[in-house]
């Protein structure tokens, strides 16, 4: 594996460099990692693993392309790689990515204390935890608990609210990468140049509450829905506390990279 890639996502595609990948104008431009699980026996056989080998067309370090299996062990192919090739992210599909979802940026909000939002390392953002500010400017409160006790306390909110809390935190983590880019004479980069690495968050939860991953997920959708490949293959962490700062469900951290 590249190790870019979210071990999460059945499908990752891969920002490996043409230098890396298989020579010659008859190769594809993309690459699929296979499910290790993946049995050779489901795989067409001009795309067999094992004949590739015997053939010595597999050279050192190189992957096979176009071929995938899902996590219900069924396997697809396409024979032309160009059809899951990156494709290139300017400020404008971000902006469109945005309106499709009913959203756009809102004004990045201050630090709650005594800490700075952002923290910029060579090329690499360090993004404090983020809040689920709406863009009203009221925020997602209340501990995420189980479907079967949510009705017994007004504080207990379900995993889709914890979701939607989730994608408030990214959107606004996007909006002070975006400020912070837009007011940095040192830099020509825009959200557009972003990669992200990583996210950590945290989700106020019940004792019982076990779905802090799904909760996550509302985040890394987000992401994914605006920045497109550049926000798919990350790193992530959830972790669930019966406590968070102004009550609020969900925290969420981000550490990305400028890609000039």
């Amino acid at each position: 594996m590249c190790g870019h890639c979210d071990p999460d996502t059945t499908i990752r595609k891969c920002d490996t460099p043409r230098s890396m990948r298989w020579p010659g104008d008859g190769w594809p431009t993309s690459i699929a990692i296979f499910d290790p699980r993946a049995s050779l026996d489901t795989l067409p056989a001009s795309l067999n693993l094992l004949s590739i080998l015997s053939s010595g067309q597999l050279a050192a370090g190189a992957f096979v392309r176009g071929v995938y299996t899902s996590l219900d062990g069924n396997s697809s192919s396409t024979t032309n790689g160009s059809q899951r090739h990156m494709m290139a992210l300017t400020m404008e599909t971000i902006t469109t990515n945005l309106k499709k979802l009913c959203l756009e940026l809102p004004p990045p909000g201050g630090p709650k204390a005594n800490y700075s939002p952002l923290h910029r390392d060579g090329d690499l953002l360090y993004l404090s935890g983020h809040l689920p500010i709406k863009a009203d400017g009221s925020m997602i409160v209340g501990v995420c608990a189980p479907a079967s006790v949510v009705g017994s306390d007004s504080n207990f909110i379900g995993t889709d609210q914890g979701y939607e809390a989730a994608r408030w935190c990214a959107l606004n983590l996007l909006s002070t990468v975006n400020a912070y880019l837009s007011e940095n004479s040192a830099t020509s980069a825009d959200l557009s140049n972003i990669k992200v690495v990583k996210l950590f968050g945290i989700v106020r939860s019940h004792d019982d509450f076990q779905e802090q991953h799904l909760v996550m997920n509302g985040a890394s959708d987000l992401i994914k829905d605006v920045l497109g490949d550049s926000g798919a293959c990350h790193a992530r962490s959830a972790i669930g506390s019966n406590s968070l700062p102004l009550g609020i469900a969900v925290e969420v951290e981000m550490i990305c990279k400028i890609v000039e």
